[in-house]
């Protein structure tokens, strides 16, 4: 069988040049090749932080910078993990598991820059590119209350000198409702809204478990209604929520009373804040009326309209499909062919990869995607925790940095328009199993996924 299957392989080398390549370049890279599956640093994606990142003093749990990540190969173990963290010029051990995870932690002296590289190397002696793992760590003196404040103040002066783009910039691509959702409230607040000006005080500023900064605000607000040249005013508390990104604090999500994008605050906002200090609060009705609310009426008149329109308004998760399957590298008896399965989302069929379009096949045992979908690494291993897709940042295949990988969950872009989320696990030899409808099974693929048919990017 396996003599069958090496010649198979170089007659694809001699009669399909170009495909012998991309298919040889990518089990290269991802089955002799040590891998990183994932890398964060105090919580933050590796690869998302850009080569330079600043940690702030009061943030660092215990004071210590904490490196985790899980390598990866193919064939073979990981034997040795080493961290260096000035430039290569000394290395220490990180801690490492069985299964390739592994954990770095050092104490930093406050001003201080670290060259940060990692070494996996599997018991035979192949290692990951190392040069890959560079990143120039900054620890600063300044407290990250001060830097969320100072973001604050960017953010509150672009709002009311009505300049979105600049405001934009404080915004995560991966904002709760949507960036672009927020772009468009902004919108409508300038022209429904003149003269706004906003006093307002940080209270309280604490680090969820995934090192996102939650705070809370409290507010005094006065504006001018454009509808009939009314002044309005109102206080109260509200929360923000941000991120920790390369260019600082970015805003991830805002709960009501809503400070910015007030007149969508039904798609906008993503929590409610309730205290007594939200008695009356400048709200925008769905005829773009202006006038002042308690926070029960707001929520109570959006959920009666979410009902008759039969719009969740952002609170509640359209349907979708979702489920566990397989696919398999075949080599059939009964015709002497040997054939790779794929999947195709629009109508859930796992099909022979040429008898029709596949969204996805599998090649011996490496996943391939059709060259009209689009793809987006997440950071995320747990496909139960992906609620939401980004509209835009995905790319072909070949520009990811490893290919398809296990053991992570990766956005699609499907070319009729509609997004899905699939996680694969390990390849699993099975060369001992026959299956009576399609032969002797040789690699099988297992794969958990959700989708959407809708176009819809939440799950």
């Amino acid at each position: 069988m396996k003599n069958f299957i090496i010649i198979v392989l170089i007659m694809l080398m001699i009669f399909c040049p170009l495909e012998a390549e991309a298919f040889w370049w990518l089990f290269g890279k991802n089955q002799d090749q040590v891998n990183m599956s994932y890398l964060y640093i105090n919580g933050i994606s590796y690869d998302e932080s850009g080569q330079e990142i600043t940690l702030y003093q009061d943030l660092l749990e215990d004071g210590l910078i904490n490196i985790q990540g899980r390598a990866a190969i193919r064939k073979g173990t990981i034997g040795s993990v080493r961290v260096s963290i000035d430039g290569k010029e000394t290395w220490d051990s990180a801690e490492l598991s069985d299964d390739g995870a592994f954990q770095y932690y050092f104490r930093p002296e406050i001003g201080q820059e670290y060259e940060i590289y990692i070494e996996a190397m599997e018991t035979a002696g192949r290692t990951n590119e190392v040069d890959e793992t560079y990143k120039k760590v900054i620890v600063s003196e300044s407290n990250y209350q001060q830097v969320i404040e100072e973001r604050l103040a960017e953010m509150f002066t672009a709002y009311e000198m009505q300049n979105i783009n600049s405001f934009m910039e404080y915004v995560s691509w991966d904002f709760v409702g949507g960036d672009v959702i927020l772009e468009q409230a902004l919108n409508k607040d300038f022209s429904n809204f003149a003269d706004i000006a906003i006093e307002y005080n940080l209270i309280n500023l604490a680090i969820n478990n995934d090192g996102m900064i939650s705070i809370v605000l409290q507010y005094d607000r006065r504006l001018i209604s454009n509808n009939d040249g009314s002044t309005l005013a109102d206080s109260g508390l509200t929360e923000f929520v941000f991120n920790l990104e390369e260019q600082g604090p970015v805003l991830y999500s805002m709960s009501q009373p809503l400070i910015f994008g007030v007149s969508d605050a039904a798609n906008v906002a993503s929590g409610v804040i309730n205290s007594a200090e939200n008695e009356q609060v400048i709200a925008v009705n769905d005829q773009g009326n202006i006038e002042l609310k308690s926070i029960d009426e707001i929520v109570n008149e959006t959920a009666e309209m979410n009902n008759e329109d039969g719009n969740s308004g952002g609170s509640e998760i359209p349907a979708y499909e979702s489920g566990e399957k397989s696919i398999a590298s075949v080599f059939n008896d009964e015709n002497g062919n040997w054939y790779n399965q794929g999947y195709r989302f629009s109508d859930g069929q796992i099909l022979e990869r040429f008898a029709g379009y596949c969204d996805f096949y599998i090649e011996t045992n490496i996943i391939f995607l059709n060259d009209d979908v689009r793809v987006l690494e997440l950071n995320e291993t747990d496909i139960n925790n992906v609620t939401e897709l980004p509209e835009t940042g995905y790319v072909e295949q070949w520009d990811l940095p490893y290919g398809i990988t296990w053991d992570i969950c990766y956005g699609l872009s499907l070319p009729d328009g509609n997004y899905a989320v699939v996680y694969f696990e390990e390849a699993e030899e099975v060369n001992s199993e026959y299956d009576a409808d399609i032969g002797e099974v040789f690699y099988r693929i297992r794969f958990k996924y959700k989708y959407r048919d809708d176009g819809g990017r939440q799950f």
